[in-house]
């Protein structure tokens, strides 16, 4: 439960849940702690900041997660854009499933130019086909097209 409290918390949720952790946490909680308040001082409310924690592959998985969380609610289109850039960086699982995640919140009715993008990268993977990420671009898969449908919808 506290995990989960930390996943949503905001800056000024912290009293309160470190009070919690302080009381109740286990170890791996109190470190869930500390890698949500470092997090929050290194970022603040930079989207910028919080994309290169999602991609930080020396990150604890907490921070990225809490990381994609983050840019769930600060970003926006332009948001959603960077993380298809930041498809270049990486083909790995954790990351690519938290990048469809994010950018599917950002746009709930969707967005033809995201999906464009989206959709050259998808063919840019293909054409570069590699056995050890072979099926990590399935979330993508599914959220393209998810925003077409979603684009079309709301026509």
């Amino acid at each position: 439960m506290i995990a989960s409290l930390l996943m949503l918390a905001r800056p000024e949720d912290l009293p309160k849940i470190r009070a919690t952790v302080a009381r109740y946490g286990h170890d791996d909680e109190k470190q869930q702690l500390a890698e949500t308040q470092a997090l929050f001082k290194s970022c603040h409310s930079n989207v910028a900041c919080y994309l290169g924690k999602l991609l930080d592959e020396a990150a604890e998985p907490f921070t990225n997660y809490k990381a994609a969380q983050v840019l769930g609610k600060l970003g926006n289109q332009q948001t959603a854009m960077a993380l298809v850039n930041a498809l270049d960086v990486t083909r790995k699982r954790q990351p690519l499933y938290l990048i469809s995640q994010v950018i599917e919140a950002l746009l709930p009715d969707g967005s033809a130019s995201v999906a464009n993008a989206l959709a050259s990268k998808l063919e840019q993977y293909e054409a570069t086909f590699d056995e050890e990420t072979n099926g990590n671009d399935q979330p993508l898969a599914t959220l393209l097209g998810r925003l077409r449908a979603r684009q079309s919808g709301s026509s």
